[in-house]
């Protein structure tokens, strides 16, 4: 292997790496789960009905009211 089979290497491997570190840094800015979007930690789970029983509410405590 020559000396400008080596620096031809070493080059495309320096071309690999910039390209890898540039789609990286895209995928964090562009793609990255914006605020609206994050994930809510235990918040369906606070409601105390759903912290006592597993039973199906009834239709007057779904709407809220009496027939």
């Amino acid at each position: 292997m020559s000396l400008s089979d080596r620096r031809l290497l070493v080059e495309l491997g320096a071309v690999l790496v910039i390209k890898v570190a540039i789609i990286m840094l895209i995928k964090f800015v562009y793609f990255r789960p914006q605020v609206e979007q994050a994930p809510v930690d235990q918040y369906f789970l606070q409601n105390p009905r759903e912290a006592r029983t597993t039973e199906p509410a009834s239709p007057t405590e779904i709407i809220g009211k009496e027939p």
